[in-house]
């Protein structure tokens, strides 16, 4: 029961002089906390994946040592009353120390990072997957996949996901231009979306312009630019690069450094561009498709055609938020079925820069996990 995981009363923690402090047992003072609390009232076990814990090399849990987890064993058997009350295991003793088993475990699942990496997510993703018929009514009434996309997939709507229907705020819908979208104002709120850590962006940006065919470039565009992050690094650091962003959202533009926000233009992707732009040689496109209203597809698509070059670097996530986040992952795709409509839509994937751009990220601490599970550079064909 990882802290990350767990919902308790203050006045319970209180109660029991609050939370473990022990020398003793760095980085495993949770388990000590929970089980004394185990003996003060109830647990209720949520089967629901609502979270993704990800283990790097300097992760405590890593470096926990023998004593440190006999000394633990040795409070929580203090602080079972009943052992009949919790049917518990920790790092059972066997020859093998339980410190070298337990690196020898995440050693292997680091190396199917691919796969396990992101379990937390496809757990929860295939939680939400539902056939109740209150779903299926409101996915085929308010997300149907634009024509273009539906023949390319075959598939009509996107996954019977009960989060759609369970949001807090709830989905609101609007007619703009003929065509029945979400609303946006009502749906996402500024404390959810302004970005003020900088440390993924940098990441971005070490690992795009540590490839000598993106330093080359004369002009870049960050489509979905958020905050202005990405953009204000590539701006700073190659002030002769023709650059700029665009954002649907006023107050993300506001938010971004003063030096950046004439570069920023205000668009609703999920239209035909409003403003004229020449094309970038560069453009970067991040976790935006899935915001898209599944009917706006092809809009969003021929947007990216007209401001793209030469290179586009995409990424489109299949995974879902929990119901009490912001409205996000609309249209969510399969690596597969993203790459279908990218290759369909005028674009050819470049493999080897893509398997270069790849190593280069994950060597990254702070590049984000959920980038890396679709990033994919193209060419446009006609470039």
């Amino acid at each position: 029961m990882i802290n990350s995981s767990v919902l308790v009363k203050s006045n319970a923690l209180k109660t029991m002089g609050g939370y473990t402090q022990l020398n003793t047992v760095i980085g495993l003072e949770d388990y000590v906390t929970w089980t004394r609390l185990i003996n003060t009232g109830n647990f209720y076990f949520m089967q629901e994946c609502l979270l993704g814990y990800t283990l790097s090399k300097s992760s405590i849990s890593l470096m926990v040592t023998r004593k440190q987890i006999l000394a633990s064993k040795k409070i929580i058997d203090s602080e079972l009353n009943h052992i009949d009350r919790l049917n518990y295991v920790l790092m059972q003793t066997s020859k093998q120390t339980e410190i070298v088993w337990y690196k020898i475990f995440f050693k292997v699942i680091s190396k199917m990072s691919s796969m396990f990496r992101y379990s937390g997510f496809f757990q929860q993703g295939f939680r939400s997957l539902t056939s109740s018929k209150q779903v299926k009514s409101f996915t085929r009434t308010n997300f149907k996949y634009s024509n273009k996309v539906r023949k390319i997939l075959k598939i009509h709507n996107p996954f019977y996901d009960k989060y759609l229907l369970e949001r807090n705020p709830k989905l609101c819908f609007e007619q703009k231009n003929g065509r029945q979208v979400v609303q946006l104002d009502s749906n996402y709120l500024p404390d959810y979306e302004i970005r003020t850590d900088n440390g993924p962006y940098e990441a971005l940006f070490n690992s795009l312009f540590s490839l000598n065919e993106f330093k080359q470039v004369k002009s870049f565009i960050d489509v979905g630019c958020s905050s202005g992050n990405l953009l204000d690094l590539v701006s700073t650091n190659f002030p002769a690069m023709k650059c700029a962003g665009i954002e649907t959202f006023a107050f993300l533009k506001n938010a971004a450094p003063l030096s950046i926000i004439s570069k920023i233009f205000l668009e609703d992707l999920r239209f035909p561009l409003i403003n004229k732009y020449s094309k970038f040689e560069l453009t970067v496109c991040l976790e935006v498709a899935e915001h898209i209203d599944p009917n706006s597809l092809d809009d969003f698509i021929d947007n990216l055609k007209q401001l793209s070059g030469r290179y586009l670097v995409m990424s489109w996530s299949s995974s879902y938020p929990p119901p009490d986040a912001p409205p996000q992952h609309l249209a969510p795709l399969r690596k597969f079925q993203y790459k279908k409509i990218l290759r369909k839509s005028g674009f050819t994937e470049d493999k080897k820069l893509t398997d270069r751009l790849k190593k280069i990220a994950k060597a990254e601490p702070n590049f984000h996990i959920w980038w890396l599970e679709t990033i994919t550079v193209w060419i446009k064909n006609d470039s």
